[in-house]
């Protein structure tokens, strides 16, 4: 979890940059948000392809997929348990947030549970060494930090800024 969370803050947010924000109406503003999903999705699962491969010798296919659906269920799982703890003194609203609660793990259930039945959800038996791990992290670094010295270019540009120069491993 510490990778993921790594690569979302580092890698996610740089992917995010590269597609500016525009305030052009509700469906830019809804595909910005699925731009936004896709940026966490994709730098979460690329953080943590390393220890995957490493440790459980597969990969899902499908990740984006479920990772589209489970994410934004996530956030209102969180939204849930914190408004359950902020009611917990009232039980009437504090039943009423755990049925929604419990309709959303069960949603997330069925969901990843569809999503594991399709056809080639996972390829297994990858066979994948401490070696090819370490390369593979340092791929990923060196991938990170071009994406965002690129996204800061970008930035840099799209506001008519010059960009600064930084040191080489500037991170």
């Amino acid at each position: 979890s510490f990778a993921a969370v790594m690569g979302i803050t580092s890698i996610g947010n740089s992917m995010r940059r590269l597609i500016p924000r525009r305030n052009n109406g509700i469906i830019h503003r809804f595909l910005h948000w699925v731009w936004g999903l896709l940026c966490v999705t994709t730098s979460a699962q690329l953080a943590t392809l390393p220890f995957i491969l490493y440790y459980f010798h597969q990969f899902p296919l499908y990740f984006m997929l479920a990772n589209m659906t489970i994410v934004p269920c996530a956030g209102l799982m969180l939204g849930c348990i914190i408004l359950m703890i902020a009611t917990s003194s009232w039980p009437w609203a504090y039943q009423h947030i755990a049925n929604i609660l419990s309709v959303v793990f069960d949603t997330v259930d069925i969901i990843t549970s569809w999503i594991a039945t399709l056809p080639h959800a996972l390829v297994d038996n990858i066979s994948f060494g401490a070696i090819q791990a370490v390369m593979l992290t340092a791929a990923i670094i060196i991938i990170g930090i071009l994406l965002d010295r690129a996204s800061r270019l970008r930035t840099a540009k799209a506001v008519g800024a010059k960009p600064r120069r930084s040191p080489p491993f500037d991170i």
